[in-house]
């Protein structure tokens, strides 16, 4: 399947959950991320059961320091 991924396209294996998609883009083990599907955002607890869909977006952002 192909989701979008920051405005770039991904190939994903069919029924891939929202952790298998942050494993294969190297993000699992960041802290201080934000991960929304559709503009919803997907709780930390629920990243390795929910399963994405063709098509759909996924919006990933990384709280940083400064003032």
């Amino acid at each position: 399947m192909t989701i979008k991924f920051n405005h770039q396209l991904v190939d994903l294996p069919d029924n891939a959950t929202l952790l298998d998609f942050l494993v294969a883009v190297n993000l699992h083990e960041t802290t201080g991320l934000a991960v929304a599907v559709h503009q919803k955002v997907i709780s930390k607890n629920n990243w390795s059961s929910h399963v994405l869909n063709h098509h759909d977006d996924i919006m990933v952002i990384k709280a940083t320091q400064g003032g």
